[in-house]
């Protein structure tokens, strides 16, 4: 097995808390699946706060199944966050997308940029307020044959 799959394997994505959520926050929560090697805070180089997602990485893919299974939705800092398996598919992660948006909003900006072989677009529902989204979404492309 590849160092590559097995941080996929060994990993999680957890969306949807807020900008003043800390490291030592998420690992307080997610620590009771199992051992913790890495808390990957994606942040924002303006305000310097996380943009409300971060990757979870466990010592054993199993401690990250643990994760996906019991903590689903969760609460980190009185946020409902969603928690998500890595995904080995030809998947784009898209973040910073208005919160008002639908998918067809998101379909319609990457055909615009020419963005084509698009499966499926995701766009995260935001926990606390559905009629919202939570600001990003996973485009899973088409097989793009290479010559």
């Amino acid at each position: 097995m590849s160092a590559w799959q097995r941080k996929v394997m060994t990993e999680v994505f957890v969306g949807g808390h807020d900008g003043e959520v800390k490291e030592e926050d998420v690992r307080a929560v997610f620590a009771r699946a199992g051992e913790i090697t890495e808390v990957r805070m994606i942040m924002d180089a303006r305000t310097r706060k996380n943009r409300g997602y971060c990757f979870v990485r466990y010592r054993e893919s199993a401690q990250a199944k643990k994760a996906i299974s019991e903590f689903c939705k969760v609460k980190i800092c009185g946020i409902l966050c969603q928690v998500e398996a890595l995904d080995v598919s030809d998947k784009i992660f898209l973040g910073d997308i208005d919160k008002k948006w639908k998918k067809e909003d998101v379909m319609k900006l990457l055909q615009k940029t020419g963005v084509e072989n698009i499966d499926t677009v995701t766009l995260m529902a935001d926990c606390n307020n559905p009629s919202y989204n939570s600001g990003y979404a996973f485009i899973d492309l088409g097989r793009i044959e290479m010559h």
